[in-house]
């Protein structure tokens, strides 16, 4: 009697343990998004009542072009990165030749330093209609291509294009490639 009670005992916990190895992947894949790991700065102020990424918002922005740059630690980099940047995308907006509205999307990948803040602030200096900085900020490391992908699915402009955070894009190069995108 008491080693039937143990087969008994031995497929129950069997049992058991093959479905959770089974069915474990598929729990954690449908309760991955109930934690939002990301944060949305607009205008200097975190967003409260963002519901998800624009690309599945329905509504028309009228915006030529989206930059979006990964940054992970860039506190010291980014800056001089997006002096370069913006001045280049002020003169070209004043000028009216190809691009008209622009917004940048920093994405903040994790950082340990200061790169946070650094994208508040710029996001709170840069709210002008023809340009404006937004800043998405993930609350753990993901990589990379986690960032560019924040970025891109926050994106609210006609085109997207990805430069990094130190700089190692030319941004004079980017009338061309603009030109070339929207030829193709």
């Amino acid at each position: 009697m008491a080693i039937l009670a143990l087969v008994y005992l031995a497929i129950a916990a069997g049992a058991y343990f093959f479905f959770k190895w089974f069915f474990d992947p598929y729990l954690r894949y449908r309760n991955r998004r109930k934690v939002k790991d990301y944060v949305i700065f607009e205008k200097g102020k975190q967003l409260e009542s963002q519901t998800g990424p624009n690309l599945l918002d329905s509504k028309k922005y009228d915006i030529d072009l989206t930059i979006v740059v990964p940054a992970y630690n860039e506190e010291s980099r980014l800056p001089v990165m997006m002096k370069d940047t913006i001045a280049y995308l002020q003169k070209k907006i004043k000028e009216g030749t190809f691009i008209k509205k622009v917004e940048m999307v920093i994405v903040n990948d994790g950082s340990k330093d200061g790169t946070a803040e650094l994208i508040k602030n710029y996001s709170k200096q840069y709210q002008d209609d023809s340009l404006s900085v937004r800043g998405v900020s993930l609350l753990q490391n993901q990589g990379k291509g986690a960032a560019v992908k924040y970025g891109s699915l926050f994106a609210r402009g006609d085109l997207v294009l990805f430069a990094d955070a130190d700089g190692a894009t030319d941004i004079n190069s980017l009338e061309k490639v603009v030109r070339e995108c929207k030829r193709n």
